[in-house]
């Protein structure tokens, strides 16, 4: 055995571990009712007279999805040790593991150092926030990333993705029936955002944050699947979700499709060689709706109006700066000087809530998901979230030849996100969105279903972009 031998068998993949279908269905099965639950709470709430949100179906699952999680974890451990597999050789290979128990580490370092902080949360009548504590984070890392990352299965990741594109295709199409043809009642959650089409979050801004998410996977759809149908499926999907992201009037989420538009045309010629054609038919639909149709609270032009007379105004450093971004800037602002205050330790989970609505008048959060964990959690905290993030793009791409079309779609729509947390909050109901894509995007297909060996579904990717 040669030198390079040797030190190739001292890392070995997760994914090694789990290469069994019945244990990646084992793993997949809670993503499932994840990817589902969108589309419980819309009829709940459209059959009952009561408030009905994520929370009353998330809560009693979180458990659910933590035992299988649990289970998962496991069978991994017995096979490894089955295997004779050391722990060195383990961890060696799956170094992003190993950077989110870092940043879990350091959220446990925060809370042992700060506590809990006692607030008083404004919006406790929506029931937004009541669901994100310390187990929130920990739970995007250990299960809903962690699941994501157990299945290599092309068949498994098909369903997920299509599951949440259906879903979310289903509510869009609520949402043009309810601004084009009636208003959908039940589902305006609060006269406070009358006017517009939340769909079943509690805030349009949250819509939006869900929107880039499948709005990548929809296109990826029209450009990755093999199937004429499901490349079908993903065109009208990939129209709709455009149409009703402009509606929406998340201007941040808006932003971040077309970043994730500009990734995927990266990675088509960076792997692919070829500039994806079809590709041009969103893009045309997202244009038009931005000329041609008014958002659910305004207009889109006016939104790249407003983008520049703010940043004037920070240039400037003009009074009227602490309104840019919807007030965005203050709380950025205000977020800062919090880390500042305590940049190792952070200030705790909702640790300044109070100072940065009376700062900025407007929210209790950052608005920034970066600030946002810098700022409960510490720089050291953040640090290794965003080194987490850009370890599975970096694994993406010292493995791109192995890159199936899911998995491109998968990273597609975790880049999205990540922009778009420039300007969101991670929250309960739709941040682990954002983790199970990431997850699926940690691991490329193997086998010999479906898209064939690692090999043959690069091949495969390879093809369909040829055809766009």
């Amino acid at each position: 055995m040669t030198g390079t031998d040797t030190e190739e068998k001292k890392s070995i993949e997760m994914s090694e571990l789990m290469n069994g279908e019945t244990l990646q269905w084992i793993a997949a099965l809670p993503l499932m009712i994840l990817a589902a639950a969108p589309l419980a709470v819309f009829f709940f709430r459209a059959v009952g007279d009561e408030y009905f949100g994520m929370n009353r179906i998330l809560d009693p699952l979180r458990g659910i999805f933590c035992i299988f999680a649990g289970v998962t974890a496991m069978c991994c451990a017995v096979v490894a040790i089955k295997e004779k597999r050391t722990a060195g050789a383990v961890l060696g290979g799956n170094k992003p593991f190993l950077i989110f128990a870092g940043f879990m580490l350091m959220m446990l370092i925060s809370f042992l150092a700060v506590g809990i902080p006692v607030y008083d949360d404004p919006f406790g009548d929506l029931g937004i926030y009541q669901n994100e504590g310390h187990i929130m984070y920990i739970m995007f890392f250990a299960v809903y990333f962690f699941l994501g990352s157990r299945i290599r299965s092309a068949r498994i990741k098909a369903l997920i993705i299509r599951g949440n594109v259906a879903v979310s295709l289903i509510l869009a199409l609520f949402g043009l029936t309810d601004y084009y043809i009636a208003p959908v009642a039940p589902l305006r959650i609060t006269e406070m955002w009358d006017g517009c089409f939340p769909g079943i979050w509690n805030n349009p801004n949250h819509y939006g944050y869900y929107l880039t998410i499948m709005t990548l996977l929809s296109i990826g759809m029209m450009l990755y699947e093999k199937e004429r149908g499901w490349q079908i499926f993903g065109m009208v999907s990939s129209a709709v979700h455009c149409v009703v992201t402009e509606l929406n009037d998340t201007f941040g989420s808006y932003l971040a499709v077309w970043f994730g538009i500009v990734f995927i045309i990266a990675v088509n010629i960076i792997i692919f060689r070829k500039f994806p054609l079809k590709l041009l038919i969103p893009a045309a639909v997202l244009i038009l709706a931005t000329l041609f149709l008014p958002t659910w609270q305004g207009s889109m032009t006016d939104n790249f109006v407003n983008l520049g007379n703010d940043t004037s105004n920070i240039v400037s450093a003009s009074e009227a700066a602490q309104y840019a971004g919807s007030s965005r800037w203050a709380l950025w602002l205000a977020a800062a000087d919090g880390i500042k205050e305590s940049p190792f330790f952070g200030q705790g989970v909702e640790g300044w809530d109070d100072i940065l609505l009376a700062r900025s008048g407007t929210g209790i959060h950052a608005h920034n998901e970066y600030l946002q964990y810098a700022l409960f959690f510490g720089i050291p905290a953040l640090c290794l979230y965003v080194a987490g993030i850009v370890a599975v793009f970096i694994r993406g791409l010292i493995n791109r030849r192995k890159l199936d079309g899911f998995t491109v779609m998968a990273l597609a729509a975790a880049f999205g996100y990540c922009v778009s947390a420039f300007f969101g909050n991670p929250k309960y109901y739709t941040a682990p969105y954002f983790f199970v894509m990431l997850g699926l995007a940690y691991n490329y297909c193997g086998g010999k279903e479906n898209t064939g060996s690692a090999e043959t579904a690069g091949a495969d990717v390879h093809e369909s972009a040829a055809n766009s």
